[in-house]
């Protein structure tokens, strides 16, 4: 608690000084990692994106979760073919039926891929792709929870982005933000907001359209105190709005 408090007041430099004590007195993994996940979202707001990542991998290793150094484009293009494997069958219906995902574990890895998925994307896009991936085969293999709109706004993002798949990252996108909604989780909701909103709807959708998520999902970035996604929703009301 102390460490997040003076993250949330902006001293970054004292947050840091309690990390390693606070790793040195942790009693299980799952603390560990959370302490790390901590440190990836003070690394990521400082600007070391490089640390962040490392430290991120550091803590999924933990978890049993590997993620490459570096993307490459063969482990974006196998990670998207694995997920098509998940999918055969099934669609956005679907998938909001699975079962609820209960296993803390895989839980805390999603948090910590998702943490750690901003300052990938400042260093390496392949290696964002691929934790967007990971995170939705974790989802599909292991069932729905708080980050599951997450996982599939990652998705659709990529179908957008990286396919030019238009109208199927739309259908993901629309998916993601109903799963987000149910969640009710003030942390990823911005993320997701802000991943539909700028990668995916305006490729089929009115910019017009998107002024209210952009307002809900900056709400919610300043009550969980992530300023730096509510910057991310800031900067992309103002284009829109240009």
């Amino acid at each position: 608690e102390g460490m997040e408090a003076e993250y949330l007041s902006g001293d970054h430099q004292a947050a840091l000084r309690l990390y390693e004590p606070l790793q040195t007195q942790a009693k299980s993994v799952l603390e560990r990692v959370d302490l790390i996940g901590r440190r990836v979202l003070l690394d990521t707001d400082r600007g070391h994106h490089k640390q962040a990542v490392r430290a991120a991998r550091e803590g999924l290793a933990l978890l049993g979760v590997d993620i490459p150094e570096v993307g490459s484009t063969g482990a974006e293009l196998r990670a998207f073919a694995g997920i098509q494997w998940r999918l055969l069958g099934q669609g956005p219906a679907e998938i909001r039926e699975l079962p609820a995902l209960t296993d803390t574990g895989k839980q805390a890895a999603l948090h910590l891929l998702m943490t750690m998925t901003a300052s990938a994307f400042f260093i390496d896009r392949k290696l964002v792709s691929i934790i967007q991936m990971k995170i939705a085969s974790i989802t599909l293999d292991e069932g729905v929870g708080d980050y599951a709109g997450y996982a599939f706004a990652g998705y659709g993002m990529f179908l957008a982005v990286g396919l030019k798949f238009y109208r199927q990252a739309y259908r993901y996108g629309v998916l993601a933000l109903d799963l987000v909604e149910k969640a009710k989780n003030p942390v990823v909701l911005p993320k997701v907001v802000f991943l539909v909103t700028s990668f995916i709807k305006p490729w089929v959708r009115p910019y017009s359209e998107l002024n209210g998520e952009l307002e809900v999902g900056y709400e919610a970035a300043l009550q969980s105190g992530d300023l730096g996604y509510a910057g991310y929703i800031a900067a992309n009301r103002v284009f829109l709005s240009i």
